[in-house]
């Protein structure tokens, strides 16, 4: 072939590789997933979309999971310019379309010299297109998953001991892991190149054996290039794996030189299967100080002081008055009587006492189980209760026996209510997930896009005769707004409701709590910023004036039977993402009282935060949970806290 054709060749493989490139580009900067339901099964298609596309989601996944959020010293700061924010989709885009497109690559490459090539070499580059697309994902999952979140931890470790503070910008994180990944995919291509070096006779195996310092040299120059610090730390971090990596382009020559010659070293097997041997220790070795310091939880301070118990999310009377139940997280069921403090968990063996926490009324609890727990509500018969949890938890509690109805999903219900009626309940959650519990039965679906995408549910309540509920929550694609629906189920199919936006206009905050009440023949919602609204009958709204929200959410309010008016609860967490500690200087609890449009305030001082409230009709009085397994009384506008040992 003349140079020309050469010339001509290379480009038709070029234009094969751009234009898959290209084509894979569009996909994931214009395309992402859509759901659709049938018969209660989620199903997903491509659908062509900007906010939502695959880029966008995988950089969101790569922020969620790379970027700290509890380390002392570190602001996040998640902005970009608008066009750097297109920028960051066109670079993820294309390292999208790259790393897909690899195998083509490699492929297209092998056509063009192929015809340069020996039979036998013909063969080998055949033979190693697979093991190279396998090495350059394995390279680009050990740099993401192992080696950037040590580089990540080791570099704030650095800015914490200096009392600084970190700035994570999207641009510098966006270029740091983009980088890494690409140089580690192409560094792990080293054991092919060289093991094809030697299989086609340019070099020998003990060139590679000879000159490894030389290599290890250059591999510590490239570390320094790529890292972002000059500590020396994360360039042997670097180095080290690509040594690994060296060594086993050259057994693979070596032993491929003895499959040749096989009686040329009678002993080399064994050396080799000790090198094997010896390297494998060794990066085992570096993987075990790559892994091991990344736990996020160095950062978090584990003093006596900070509180390690269930957070109480609900409580609510059978109505038949004789027990409560109350729930919350790490599995926590609890069957209260509420006047003897006699208390029996409900369905769980592994609750373990230990000592009593300072400035706590409960007790140290072992949790080992995950599901978190968030509401209950009673059949009016009082015969059954349903409880509702994470991933798609619903527990169904006869008194004495549980039953598992749950469903799994990856969206959590936050909150349950059966009618008034009590013919069936909802239950309602993450991501516009809808719940529909009958006769033992569940069916859901999700909020249709055509209302509004991804509302996250915290709480709804029947009106008086159960024609409409209504739901509140957030909208995370209007900058985290408050939002409420009216909800109507359709006679024959609850799944088949309609929906109505009430408020989509609210303050950027969440709506936790939504209560009906007979007597003023309205709604009652409360905000994550101490916003109050009240929701009439004809679904007008308006805003109540609480001079004391002073920003703390009001997450949960019940009707008071005997005071005919709203007792609010809640209060600010303690907890410090970016100190990555709780603090009972910085956490607050607070106890408001509603009578038609006056606010009053109870309570209010700082220690861990009331999440629910429930009432007790043994002794006529609600009680408070919250945060830290906290429970407070409230009588005749007193709070007391109460001093029980719920999990002996």
């Amino acid at each position: 072939m003349t140079f020309m054709e050469h010339i001509h060749e290379l480009q038709k493989c070029l234009k094969k590789v751009i234009g898959l490139i290209f084509f894979e580009f569009i996909f994931f900067f214009t395309f992402g997933f859509k759901e659709f339901y049938i018969r209660g099964t989620r199903l997903v298609y491509p659908y062509p979309t900007l906010e939502n596309s695959f880029s966008a989601a995988l950089f969101r996944r790569m922020w969620d999971y790379l970027v700290p959020t509890n380390l002392n010293g570190v602001e996040i700061q998640p902005y970009a310019s608008l066009g750097g924010g297109i920028m960051l989709l066109v670079i993820m885009s294309l390292f999208l379309a790259i790393t897909f497109s690899m195998p083509m690559t490699l492929w297209q490459f092998s056509k063009f010299v192929r015809p340069a090539l020996k039979k036998r070499e013909k063969k080998v580059i055949v033979k190693t297109i697979i093991p190279a697309t396998i090495l350059f994902l394995g390279g680009c999952a050990f740099a993401f998953f192992l080696l950037i979140p040590f580089t990540i931890h080791f570099l704030l470790q650095v800015i914490v001991g200096l009392d600084a503070t970190a700035l994570i910008t999207v641009d510098d994180f966006m270029k740091f892991v983009i980088l890494f990944t690409l140089a580690f995919g192409i560094v792990f291509e080293l054991p092919i190149v060289m093991y094809g070096l030697t299989r086609i006779g340019v070099v020998e195996s003990k060139f590679w054996l000879r000159n490894w310092r030389y290599a290890f040299i250059i591999m510590i120059v490239f570390g320094g290039i790529i890292t972002p610090d000059g500590s020396g730390i994360t360039q042997l971090m670097i180095a080290i794996p690509m040594l690994g990596l060296y060594f086993i382009g050259y057994f693979a020559g070596r032993s491929h030189e003895l499959e040749q010659h096989p009686r040329r070293d009678k002993s080399s097997k064994r050396k080799i299967l000790t090198g094997i041997v010896a390297l494998t220790i060794i990066v085992s070795f570096v993987l075990a100080v790559i892994v091991i310091p990344n736990d996020s939880n160095d950062f978090i301070d584990e003093s006596e002081d900070m509180p390690k118990l269930p957070w109480l999310q609900a409580l609510e009377w059978n109505p038949n008055g004789d027990y409560g139940l109350l729930v919350g997280e790490g599995n926590c069921i609890v069957k209260w009587d509420g006047i003897t403090g006699k208390d029996t968990p409900v369905g769980v063996s592994y609750f373990q006492a230990g000592p009593v926490v300072p400035g706590f009324s409960s007790k140290l609890l072992n949790m080992t189980n995950d599901t978190n727990y968030y509401d209950i509500t009673w059949h009016p018969s009082g015969d059954y209760a349903l409880i509702c949890g994470s991933n798609g938890t619903i527990l169904k509690y006869d008194g004495t026996n549980l039953t598992d109805l749950s469903l799994e999903l990856d969206d959590d219900f936050q909150a349950i209510k059966f009618l008034p009626n009590g013919q069936y309940a909802i239950a309602v959650g993450t991501n516009g997930l809808i719940g529909k519990i009958e006769a033992g039965l569940v069916n859901y679906s999700y909020v249709p896009d055509s209302i509004i995408k991804d509302v996250s549910f915290y709480d709804l309540d029947w009106d008086g005769i159960g024609k409409n509920a209504l739901m509140v929550g957030y909208d995370p694609n209007n900058f985290i707004r408050g939002i409420m629906i009216k909800f109507t189920p359709d006679e024959n199919d609850t799944l088949n409701a309609s929906y109505s936006v009430i408020s989509s206009s609210l303050s950027p905050t969440t709506c936790f709590s939504s209560l009906w009440t007979e007597k003023w023949n309205c709604f009652i919602v409360t905000c994550g910023d101490g916003e109050i609204w009240k929701v009439r009958e004809d679904w007008a709204i308006s805003k109540l004036n609480n001079p004391y929200s002073d920003s703390d959410p009001i997450i949960d309010s019940m009707w008071l039977p005997n005071e005919e008016k709203v007792l609010l609860v809640g209060g600010l967490s303690g907890w410090n993402s970016i100190e990555g500690e709780y603090k009972l200087d910085q956490s607050s609890k607070i106890v408001l009282k509603l009578d038609v449009d006056n606010i009053s305030l109870i309570h209010e001082d700082k220690g861990p935060n009331f999440l629910s409230c429930g009432w007790n009709p043994t002794n006529d009085t609600a009680v408070l949970i919250g945060s830290f397994g906290i429970v407070y009384e409230y009588s005749n506008d007193t709070v007391t806290e109460l001093s029980i040992d719920y999990f002996n």
